[in-house]
């Protein structure tokens, strides 16, 4: 069943009432990041979401870069660290998001 509520994926609605709405929108960075997420359906080491950016975007971003952006992602809800597995995160359950 289709989640009414869903404010990730909002393409079905028209775009009067979507410029009434203050949703926070992802900056382009965390955008491709949840992307890579949603390739891969499944968890993802900080290696493998540094090679795979710059294979898919051909960007080259550091390794601070992106445990910073992946700090910001888990606190907003996007996405969740793995326990037990250092520097790997998932996406939130709740939050697989409609962006591919």
């Amino acid at each position: 069943m289709e989640n009414i509520f869903d404010l990730d994926n909002i393409k079905d609605i028209p775009d009067d009432l979507r410029s009434q709405l203050k949703l926070k929108k992802l900056d382009d960075f965390s955008d491709k990041l949840l992307q890579l997420f949603e390739l891969a359906e499944r968890e993802l080491s900080v290696d493998e979401i540094m090679i795979s950016y710059f294979r898919k975007y051909d960007i080259t971003k550091t390794r601070r870069q992106i445990v910073a952006k992946m700090y910001s992602l888990s606190t907003s809800g996007h996405i969740e660290r793995v326990p037990n597995k250092r520097g790997v995160y998932n996406l939130e359950e709740k939050k697989h998001c409609e962006h591919i």
